[in-house]
């Protein structure tokens, strides 16, 4: 019987509810392509900072200043402005998210992810991401956040010995051609690393490998994707020995 998808979720006082809502559906997709179902549970407003200048500084206090289960991921949506204006290093100022751990029953893992992607103006957004107003509407402002709640669960789950480029789990992702090249998508786990502002390097070797670049987002998981997260779901998850969830 594969794992269930099992998410905890914190939020700061500045995230809005549609945004928690919208973490919710982003969740349900990922188990739903994965065949599994989902255990989401809300935890509650985290009083921790927004204001951290590194990822792991979002993620040190995280981990220890909330109760976490084994067995289940830990999701925060934090809340920070991106780095537009030359405000901390951009290498590491946490503009999208991180995940950290394994997804396995007797461990604990934490992602987080900043709710700016949904909630910051569409202006605000197209400017960090270097598309240009215009080239972004909303509907690819939630899609953008949807494949990010999904990237970060994802990194839990994907065996970086299994992947296309090995040692690098981004490579599990494709970018689905589109028409004219124009409006190349890119699939979850290569969010963040294909766009044309994405300061992350993309591996050197897709699932699928139409392009090395896209301006647009699907949610659909590439096949490699699909696969890892169904393998890990019923072999790797189970295999500390724990106690079934």
């Amino acid at each position: 019987m594969p794992g269930q998808i099992q998410v905890d979720i914190w939020w700061t006082d500045s995230v809005e509810s549609a945004t928690i809502n919208e973490a919710e559906d982003a969740i349900e997709n990922l188990a739903n392509q994965l065949g599994t179902s989902t255990f989401i549970s809300r935890r509650g407003e985290y009083s921790g900072s927004d204001n951290h200048g590194s990822y792991d500084g979002y993620m040190r206090e995280f981990r220890n200043a909330e109760n976490h289960f084994s067995g289940f991921q830990s999701l925060l949506l934090y809340n920070q402005r991106f780095g537009l204006d030359g405000d901390g290093d951009s290498s590491s100022h946490p503009n999208l998210g991180m995940a950290r751990g394994s997804y396995q029953q007797d461990e604990n893992s934490y992602t987080i992810v900043n709710s700016q992607i949904l909630q910051a103006p569409l202006e605000e957004l197209a400017d960090f991401i270097l598309l240009g107003m215009g080239s972004l509407v909303k509907d690819e402002q939630y899609k953008l956040f949807e494949n990010m709640i999904m990237h970060e669960l994802l990194h839990n789950m994907m065996d970086d010995d299994h992947a296309p480029d090995p040692g690098d789990d981004h490579s599990f992702g494709e970018v689905k051609s589109a028409w004219h090249r124009v409006r190349d998508r890119a699939s979850p786990m290569l969010t963040g690393y294909t766009e044309p502002a994405s300061a992350n390097d993309p591996p050197d070797e897709f699932c699928i490998e139409d392009s090395n670049s896209a301006r647009n987002w699907t949610d659909t998981l590439s096949t490699c994707t699909e696969n890892e997260g169904i393998r890990w779901l019923e072999s790797e998850y189970y295999s500390g020995g724990g106690i079934y969830l």
